[in-house]
């Protein structure tokens, strides 16, 4: 050959004395092969979920399906066939102001006291007046309380809501002992209270099952995703009548956190009231 002649030429060895060249390595590494296309469906399903498959499972398990709300059987369970109303007033006040709160909503309806029945329930942890920022309620104490209180500070993206577990163990109690209530009214923390014990009367919670039929809620917030709550927010939408209510001028909270709350009923059991009257 060509290169045998130039490198015997330039060498001085004969043409045969040229070392042959090493063989090109194999194109597949040992013990691998092209693949033959009959055999994938065989590999694909040997490697598990599809990617597509997963997604739908990890979505099923983060939001399951929902349940329909356990309300109690019956209607109108205050004396002489009333409706049974609860009401649940906001941090630093009391039954007091709350007994007020639910006469001045209802001051249009002239058949209030021959329509509805109404109790007050009070959260267990004492706090001190002005504890809401707001002093003129000195004449309606001394006592104020709340359901939890916000920590490090209200509206905080991971505010905590310390002792609630004590007021919800507390609340299991009082309907132990009082319910079932034809509806529940919350205002502000009394709202958010009462979302989550929707929650758990919805998962399944003995003590919550049947507790009330509907909701009505004013400026009702509810838990930071970035709380120690957060992972005890509804998974799915709850099933329960409700109403919410709010002022989009509203300077205690941003109204996106009331809408955020809304967004935990199901648009089949959800009306949305806005007003201009501010945090009422």
């Amino acid at each position: 050959s060509l290169l045998a002649a130039v490198f015997s030429f330039s060498s001085g060895h004969p043409a045969s004395a040229v070392p042959e060249r090493e063989p090109a390595p194999a194109r597949w590494p040992e013990g691998v092969g092209a693949m033959d296309f009959d055999d994938l469906e065989d590999c694909e399903a040997a490697a598990g979920p599809t990617p597509e498959e997963q997604r739908q499972q990890m979505a099923a398990d983060a939001v399951p399906e929902g349940k329909d709300f356990p309300i109690p059987k019956g209607k109108c369970f205050g004396k002489d066939n009333k409706m049974k109303m609860l009401y649940l007033h906001g941090g630093g006040s009391n039954p007091k102001i709350g007994q007020m709160q639910v006469m001045n909503v209802f001051k249009d309806v002239p058949e209030n006291r021959q329509l509805y029945e109404w109790t007050q329930w009070t959260g267990p942890h004492k706090v001190p007046l002005g504890w809401n920022g707001d002093y003129s309620l000195q004449p309606f104490g001394p006592e104020f309380g709340v359901y939890f209180e916000r920590l490090p500070f209200a509206n905080c993206q991971w505010e905590r809501w310390d002792g609630i577990e004590k007021s919800l163990e507390d609340f299991r109690e009082h309907l132990k002992e009082n319910g079932p209530y034809d509806g529940a009214m919350g205002f502000d923390m009394g709202g958010e209270f009462l979302v989550h014990v929707a929650r758990l009367a919805q998962e399944g919670d003995p003590a919550f099952k049947g507790c009330f039929r509907f909701l009505i809620l004013f400026t009702t917030g509810s838990s930071k995703h970035l709380s120690p709550l957060g992972n005890q927010r509804p998974l799915s939408q709850l099933r329960i009548p409700a109403v919410c209510s709010w002022c989009n001028g509203d300077t205690n909270h941003a109204y996106m956190w009331y809408e955020e709350t809304l967004m935990f009923f199901h648009k089949d059991y959800r009306e949305v009231i806005t007003h201009k009257d501010g945090h009422m």
